[in-house]
């Protein structure tokens, strides 16, 4: 039972569901720390939304790979490509469907989809004309990523009664989220290579991208940090769930084991931790 339960986690990761959870996870957090009580259909579009985002990405990386698929992630994209093309469709007009249907919220729908839009345009200039700029895909990724679990909670409060307080949680989040792409990257450093892939790595080098995790280490940690002293004992809690995270971070790059998968897939579930707000 373990065995087959660690097999189909595995390919759950594979086609980013672990991603998916850690992005509804962080807009609960949000919420949490704005006060606002979100349904369960803004995180059911939410879901398909990213999964959507994440399995387009995969399906162009491999649609264009000019070199060999070595990850077992770009395998299982390309082997599957039509069955996955068929559901990234369905998933998007359900998750359409249901924005408009079940959430009924036009002006939170017409955000949605200029967020989505938006994002599709970022990447395609990534592609197709940036791919040369260190950094840009993963400080884009980790932005839209941010934005996106932000979204919900953010349009749903009134912004003038709340404070600017959720900004300083936002830009952790975003540090955190560069920390997690760009260190990954630097996992994938000899299959992105094989497969002709543009990355952080593959376009400065180790040397730099390592000196960029140390910066991205002090800067979060500092600012973390600061947030106990700086803030009062209600947030706590919200810093301390950062805090951990960005700790498990630290010690997946100080540690790195030769199982990169099992690395990867221990930084995903990392996004699972705001969920234990449910509890505290």
């Amino acid at each position: 039972m373990i065995v087959f339960l660690k097999k189909l986690y595995h390919k759950l990761h594979l086609l980013s569901v672990d991603t998916v959870l850690g992005a509804c996870a962080g807009m609960y957090f949000f919420s949490e720390l704005l006060k606002v009580s979100i349904g369960f259909w803004y995180y059911a579009v939410l879901a398909l939304a990213v999964w959507a985002i994440y399995t387009l990405d995969h399906l162009v990386d491999v649609r264009f790979a000019k070199g060999k698929l070595l990850t077992q992630r770009h395998l299982l994209h390309f082997r599957n490509f039509k069955l996955l093309s068929s559901l990234l469709v369905l998933a998007v007009l359900l998750g359409l469907y249901l924005f408009w249907y079940r959430i009924g919220s036009p002006g939170l729908f017409y955000s949605g989809v200029t967020l989505a839009l938006l994002m599709l345009v970022i990447r395609s200039i990534g592609v197709f004309l940036l791919n040369k700029v260190p950094f840009y895909k993963e400080v884009s990724i980790a932005l839209f990523y941010v934005v996106g679990i932000l979204l919900v909670p953010v349009t749903q409060v009134e912004l003038e009664f709340v404070g600017l307080i959720w900004l300083y949680f936002a830009l952790v989040y975003w540090v955190l989220a560069c920390f997690n792409l760009v260190l990954l990257a630097l996992l994938d450093l000899d299959t992105d290579r094989a497969a002709f892939f543009t990355s952080a790595p593959t376009l400065i080098g180790v040397g730099k991208t390592e000196l960029l995790l140390r910066i991205l280490a002090v800067v979060g940690m500092v600012f973390i940090i600061s947030l106990f002293f700086i803030l009062p004992s209600f947030y706590h809690r919200f810093t301390l769930i950062l805090l951990i995270m960005f700790i498990i971070h630290l010690r997946a790059y100080l540690e790195r084991p030769h199982d990169s998968i099992k690395l990867r897939r221990r930084l995903e579930a990392t996004f699972f931790l705001p969920a234990v707000m449910v509890i505290i």
